[in-house]
C-alpha cells in the first residue's frame, strides 16, 4: 500500500512538470517561430509580396508544435524525482523510493524508505517548489519577439515601380511621357513575346491612362520582366516623381535657398553674362549699392538664367548623351 502512495505522488508530481515543460516549450517555439516569421516578413516586404498575414499563421504554429513535441516526449518518474529532491532538498529520498516503488520491491527495507520518503515530502509544500527549468528571460524574449513581428507586419506595403508610376502618371509633363513611351515601345521590339502588352503600355502612357498602366507593368512583373530594365533608371526616376517635378524641357523645378546666409536679403553672384554690361560702366540711376560697379546679379536671376540655358542645351544637341542625366540631376539638387 505504502509503494502505490508513492507511486500516485509521483504521477501527480509529474503531471505538473510536464504541464510546465510544455508551457516553457511553447515559449521557445514563440521565438523561433517569431524569428524566423520576422526574417520571412522582411524578405516579403522587401519584394513586395504581402507580409502581414505570415506572423499570424507561425507564431501560433511554432508554439503548439513545440508544446506537442513537449507533450509527446514526457517526463521520466525518475526526472521528476531528481528535480524535486534537488528544489525541496530531500537528499534523493524521492529519487530512491520511486526507483524501489517502479521494481516493485515491498520488503521491509523498501517500506521503510517509502516511509521516510512520504515524512519528507509531507513536510513540503508542494506548491512553494519550482518546476520550471526556465527563467522569466525567456518570456520577456518571447514577448520581445512577438512585439518585433507586430513592428514588421506594420511596415506599409512597400510600392514597386508598376505603382510608382502609375501614381504620378497623371501630373507627369508632356516631354517625360513621350521619354516614358518611347521606351516602353522600344523595349516591345526587344522582346516580340511581350511586345503586346507593351505596346498597350505605351498607349496607356499617351492617353494618361494610369489603371490600365499599372495592370500591364504588374502583369509584366508576374512574367518575369522587369520594369526597372525596360525603362532605364534615368527614365524611370523622372517618371516616379523622382526630383520634384519637372518642366516641359524634362528640368526638374526647382528654387535656390532664401537668404543664403546673408541674412535673409538679397544674394549676389558673379555672372560672366554681366561682365561686358559691366565694363561700359554703371547705369544711370544707380543706387551705390555695387550693382552696377561689378558683375553681381541677384542668386535668383542666375539661377533661373542657367536653367534657362541647360534646358536650351538639352532641348537642342549641344549636350552629349552621356551628360544629360547630370545635367538634369545637377539643377533637380536646386542648389
Amino acid at each position: 500500500m505504502v509503494r502505490h502512495d508513492v507511486l500516485r505522488y509521483l504521477r501527480r508530481v509529474s503531471r505538473r512538470v510536464l504541464l510546465r515543460r510544455m508551457i516553457e516549450s511553447a515559449g521557445l517555439g514563440v521565438i523561433l517561430a517569431g524569428l524566423a516569421s520576422a526574417a520571412v516578413q522582411a524578405v516579403c516586404w522587401a519584394a513586395g509580396w504581402p507580409h502581414r498575414s505570415i506572423t499570424v499563421v507561425l507564431v501560433p504554429l511554432g508554439a503548439i508544435v513545440a508544446a506537442v513535441w513537449a507533450l509527446v516526449r514526457g517526463v521520466r518518474p525518475g526526472e521528476t524525482a531528481a528535480i524535486v529532491d534537488r528544489r525541496a532538498g530531500l537528499d534523493e529520498r524521492l529519487t530512491t523510493a520511486g526507483e524501489l516503488a517502479q521494481s516493485g520491491c515491498e520488503d521491509a527495507a523498501a517500506r521503510c524508505v517509502y516511509a521516510q520518503m512520504l515524512e519528507a515530502v509531507g513536510s513540503v509544500r508542494l506548491g512553494r517548489v519550482s518546476l520550471w527549468r526556465r527563467t522569466r528571460r525567456t518570456a520577456g524574449a518571447a514577448v520581445l519577439v512577438v512585439l518585433l513581428c507586430a513592428a514588421v507586419a506594420m511596415l506599409p506595403p512597400r510600392r514597386g515601380a508598376a505603382e510608382r508610376i502609375g501614381d504620378s502618371l497623371g501630373g507627369l509633363p508632356q516631354a517625360v511621357r513621350k521619354e516614358l513611351a518611347r521606351a516602353l515601345a522600344e523595349a516591345g521590339t526587344d522582346r516580340p513575346q511581350h511586345g503586346r502588352l507593351l505596346a498597350e503600355a505605351a498607349r496607356a502612357v499617351e492617353v494618361k491612362d494610369a489603371e490600365t498602366l499599372r495592370r500591364i507593368l504588374n502583369d509584366l512583373e508576374a512574367r518575369g520582366v522587369k520594369v526597372r530594365r525596360i525603362i532605364g533608371p534615368d527614365v524611370l526616376a523622372r517618371a516616379a516623381g523622382a526630383g520634384g517635378g519637372e518642366d516641359a524641357t524634362g528640368v526638374a523645378r526647382s528654387r535656390p535657398a532664401a537668404g543664403g546666409g546673408n541674412g535673409g536679403g538679397v544674394v549676389r553672384v558673379w555672372d560672366p553674362l554681366y561682365a561686358k554690361v559691366a565694363a561700359e560702366g554703371p547705369p544711370s540711376g544707380d543706387r551705390g549699392d555695387g550693382v552696377g560697379e561689378t558683375p553681381m546679379v541677384p542668386y535668383e536671376d542666375a539661377w533661373a538664367a542657367a536653367r534657362r540655358r541647360a534646358a536650351e542645351a538639352l532641348v537642342g544637341d549641344t549636350v552629349p548623351a552621356e551628360y544629360r542625366r547630370m545635367v538634369r540631376e545637377f539643377f533637380a539638387e536646386g542648389r
